[in-house]
């Protein structure tokens, strides 16, 4: 399934009308658009692969921490709590897709599920006893009772054809968690282009709840909710709690999906 390029003035996801804004900082002639609809945002123009590589490379390798922004900020304690929010369940063979450090591979571990790989095509191996593999034709026949996509569709160039791929590699009744920045939590509302989400330069697509839902019914699942059930994130006090309700309303910066085939 190729990636199907909107016309400037309408939306990927929704065909909806779409305004113009800024790139990042970063990559500023990367224009993006933000759909009046559904609320959408992603580019005009698709990165190269090769430009991609090089912002990831450098991400991985570079000393600079100005470039860690492509690397994943899930840590051990959001792991744990995201476990618990989707009422995780340790039977059964997991897969980390986009594993990042694996952090969340560790968790799953901790959490008892004995069968654990994950897919990284960047990092490597921190010491794990799982199995690790950088190129995902390797898991080819291979069936996941849960699969996780932490902070990592929104990387992806052809959303669609990566979900087909992560779809056949579901078990019958097992669970897709994809957790993403949401383009209309209520700081992305008043930001905009500005948004933190958005000045990420590897950031290709920024979705909506609708969006995400309809990128997901197009590689094929057809059983998918949001989960708003709050996870704890590195806060504390009033702040803790304000970010707890604004998870519960839907209107936080974050998306957390599950899905079924």
């Amino acid at each position: 399934m190729k990636y199907k390029i909107q016309e400037k003035s309408q939306c990927r996801w929704c065909e909806g009308i779409t305004k113009q804004g800024i790139g990042p900082i970063k990559r500023p002639n990367w224009n993006r658009w933000q759909c009046c609809n559904c609320g959408a945002i992603g580019y005009n123009d698709l990165p190269s692969e090769e430009e991609l590589n090089e912002l990831y490379l450098n991400a991985w390798v570079e000393n600079d921490t100005s470039d860690r922004f492509a690397t994943g900020s899930t840590d051990l304690g959001i792991s744990r709590s995201l476990l618990k929010s989707v009422q995780f369940n340790h039977d059964g063979r997991c897969l980390d897709y986009g594993g990042g450090t694996g952090q969340l591979a560790s968790v799953l571990v901790e959490f008892g599920c004995v069968d654990v790989y994950v897919f990284e095509p960047y990092g490597n191996n921190p010491g794990l006893s799982i199995s690790w593999v950088k190129d995902l034709r390797v898991l080819d026949g291979e069936k996941f009772d849960w699969i996780f996509m932490t902070e990592v569709i929104e990387h992806i160039t052809d959303p669609v054809a990566e979900l087909a791929k992560v779809y056949n590699l579901l078990s019958d009744h097992g669970a897709l968690v994809i957790t993403t920045p949401n383009s209309l939590g209520w700081r992305a509302r008043i930001e905009r282009f500005r948004w933190r989400e958005s000045q990420n330069p590897t950031h290709i697509n920024l979705f909506s709840e609708v969006a995400l839902k309809k990128c997901l019914s197009e590689a094929g699942f057809s059983n998918i909710k949001r989960c708003y059930q709050p996870v704890q994130y590195k806060a504390s006090g009033l702040k803790r709690f304000l970010l707890s309700i604004t998870q519960v309303l839907g209107v936080d910066g974050g998306l957390r999906i599950i899905a079924k085939r």
